[in-house]
């Protein structure tokens, strides 16, 4: 498995300008690209971006779908320059099999996730759908600073090398996580029992 992880000063319509060029990329090398939104709100969004209307072959999978549509997206998601954008529910347990001798010879499918899982389990579930049974693939993050400020991340991240981009994408996700369970035990402490 191969990993890149990509990061952008920009605002929501860069944003979708960067995604759209990181699918056009792939695309050019023939290879498959499954793009991961946050929600169906995100996902619709970028779809009805003037950035996406220039993509060829892009298929939705998104809860709203039918089980038949659904299954037919799946199934050709991991084919030689298919688009997919799909919501983060289907990051989780969703399998993009590779029968496509072509995709295998370029590296694979190739998966962008472009949004900071709140849960680091979620980031590890949608990397691992790329290279699915030990074949080739590769996994990017694509996102908008708007996004990482919210978790008070400052855009000198920019800067840094990747491991430490890393290791700053972690130290704020993880300082989510301990004032939401801080929250939590708190809301526990002062909310009035019923006898």
């Amino acid at each position: 498995l191969e990993f890149r992880r990509v990061l952008f000063r920009s605002e929501e319509k860069d944003h979708h300008l960067n995604i759209a060029g990181s699918i056009r990329l792939q695309v050019s090398a023939k290879r498959a690209v499954i793009v991961f939104f946050e929600n169906s709100t995100k996902l619709r969004d970028f779809l009805d971006s003037s950035h996406c209307r220039g993509l060829a072959d892009v298929n939705v999978l998104q809860e709203t779908v039918d089980e038949r549509e659904r299954d037919r997206v799946i199934r050709k998601a991991a084919t030689s320059s298919q688009v997919t954008l799909a919501t983060a529910v289907f990051g989780r347990g969703t399998d993009f099999f590779c029968h496509d001798p072509e995709l295998k010879e370029v590296g694979g499918v190739h998966v962008i996730q472009t949004f900071l899982s709140l849960d680091k389990a979620e980031e590890v579930q949608i990397k691992g759908r790329t290279a699915r049974q030990g074949e080739d693939g590769s996994y990017a993050m694509v996102l908008s600073m708007g996004d990482l400020e919210a978790f008070g991340i400052s855009r000198n991240i920019c800067a840094l090398a990747p491991a430490d981009q890393c290791g700053m994408l972690e130290a704020a996700r993880t300082a989510h996580q301990k004032d939401v369970r801080h929250k939590v035990n708190k809301d526990r402490v002062n909310c009035p029992t019923q006898d």
